[in-house]
């Protein structure tokens, strides 16, 4: 066994589960480098006998070891979600392939019905003998029923049994053709042609706006009289320009390289903290320097994963889509969606599912904005940092809303 696997799984046994066959694979590696970066070693032993005596060191490298493991598993979880995707478009295709056939039989026959071509009497030819076969057959079963069967007619029976099997499927068939399988694949069929508005269209059970408090400022609330629904014309633009358009906005506000000795982030640069490009990289040995050379494009890339993918943007308002990609760029995504849910009355759990995008299309996206920029700025108020920052983060609220409004599709 890799004697730097050997040291991190008895550092952290869980580690096992995260980890590939083969023993020079990638999670093999960045668990070797982990161990290296911590200790400052390169030699198993040295490592073993530093730990040893080194009690704050075990911690320091256990800790590392345990968020790498998270890593690990979140991507491993995120292959077999996106395995499942897979899967699950697969089925749905195959479906839409059947029914597409299903519909294209159905319209050439209506079509040769509707010009007397003599071809459109061959489903009820087919059908009548099919009816008359599967009758006659069961009636002379009947028949037979009452006497006593002959050994030298057993044959016969037997096949005759063979043909009623073949003709009752063809009779169920026949059933199908002319009366539809059951009631509910008739309301499958009422269902995939009409047009839907939105992608989620169903509003949430409990749409009860949130009565907002914030800091040094008198409560507000969003009452649905006030919300006006969303106009059914809105057409958002093409996702990667909204994308492009938004990111943008937020590139300029988080400016170059940064170290600011009160920030609690750190070096920071294009808005990405050292952390964020650790995680993101998935090498803890990245350093301030690498921060200064992150460029542009791989921020984007950073942004679009981690942010703008993780909020669900693709299928928000436009406009709303901005506030909230830039608050949860500034303070965390799971912060910023939890902001949302409280103001549309949906359950605070950090994900911006199809519940939450309900109730959100369901609202005026202007007044959403707005209550949005205003708890933005009520949150603010109240970290120990707003003196130093408050300023910045109040401008920055103002024309990120700003900028929102003036997308909106009205």
């Amino acid at each position: 066994m890799n004697p730097f696997l050997s040291i991190a799984l008895s550092l952290l046994p869980d580690l096992v589960s995260a980890l590939e066959p083969d023993e020079e694979s990638v999670s093999t590696r960045r668990i070797s480098r982990v161990i290296k970066s911590v200790t400052g070693a390169t030699d198993p032993e040295k490592i073993r006998a530093a730990l040893e005596h080194d009690r704050e060191l075990e911690v320091q490298l256990t800790l590392a070891l345990a968020k790498l493991n998270a890593d690990l598993q979140a991507k491993r979880l995120n292959a077999s979600v996106k395995q499942a995707e897979n899967a699950r478009q697969d089925a749905l295709a195959r479906l839409d392939r059947h029914l597409a056939d299903q519909r294209e039989a159905r319209s050439a026959f209506s079509t040769l019905a509707s010009s007397a071509n003599p071809f459109a009497w061959g489903p009820v030819a087919v059908s009548m003998v099919v009816t008359l076969g599967f009758f006659g057959i069961l009636a002379g079963l009947l028949v037979l029923w009452q006497a006593p069967v002959e050994a030298s007619n057993r044959e016969a029976f037997q096949l005759l049994n063979i043909a009623i099997g073949a003709l009752t499927a063809g009779f169920a068939t026949v059933i199908s053709f002319w009366l539809g399988s059951s009631q509910g694949s008739r309301a499958k069929d009422a269902a995939l042609a009409t047009p839907v508005r939105q992608p989620f269209s169903s509003p949430s059970p409990q749409l009860t706006p949130l009565q907002l408090t914030p800091l040094q400022h008198s409560p507000q609330q969003l009452s649905p009289q006030q919300l006006s629904p969303q106009p059914a014309s809105f057409t958002p633009p093409a996702t990667q320009e909204r994308f492009e358009a938004c990111v943008e906005i937020v590139l300029s506000h988080e400016g170059g390289y940064v170290d600011h000795p009160q920030d609690p982030g750190g070096a920071t640069n294009f808005g990405i903290t050292l952390a964020t490009l650790r995680d993101w990289r998935g090498d803890l040995a990245l350093s301030a320097e690498d921060v200064k050379a992150l460029s542009r494009t791989e921020a984007k890339q950073i942004y679009r994963a981690r942010y703008w993918q993780a909020l669900s943007c693709d299928q928000l308002p436009a406009g709303l889509d901005l506030m909230l990609f830039d608050f949860g760029v500034n303070a965390g995504p799971g912060r910023a969606a939890r902001l949302l849910q409280r103001l549309v009355g949906a359950e605070e759990d950090g994900v911006i599912g199809p519940r939450t995008l309900a109730a959100t299309t369901e609202l005026a996206t202007r007044r959403l904005i707005n209550a949005y920029a205003d708890a933005r700025l009520a949150y603010y108020r109240g970290l120990s940092h707003f003196s130093s920052f408050g300023r910045g983060w109040t401008n920055r609220t103002e024309a990120v809303r700003s900028a929102s409004l003036g997308m909106v599709i009205d």
